[in-house]
């Protein structure tokens, strides 16, 4: 317990709501599968988070609109996704 806790505040003090922090903490601590720390977290964190591929991976012209207010990010965005694109 007192490794999951430890666990837990590394995950909050990087940032990580606290909540998901203690949930990703708790199963660390329950595999228990004698592998080293990161390999565990890296594990758990890809049972919790589900991703998709790629959007822009796909062979084809993509049209993608980028909507929202001044300063929230659109044209920085817009740079990430082109740079993977490529």
């Amino acid at each position: 317990v007192e490794r999951s806790l430890h666990l837990a505040r590394l995950l909050a003090g990087a940032g990580i709501e606290g909540g998901f922090a203690r949930v990703v903490a708790r199963k660390v601590q329950e595999r228990g599968d004698g592998a080293a720390a990161a390999e565990s977290l890296k594990a758990v964190l890809c049972d919790l988070i589900r991703t998709a591929p790629f959007p822009l991976a796909r062979n084809g012209k993509k049209l993608i609109a980028l909507v929202g207010p001044t300063g929230v990010g659109k044209t920085t965005t817009a740079a990430k996704l082109a740079a993977h694109a490529i």
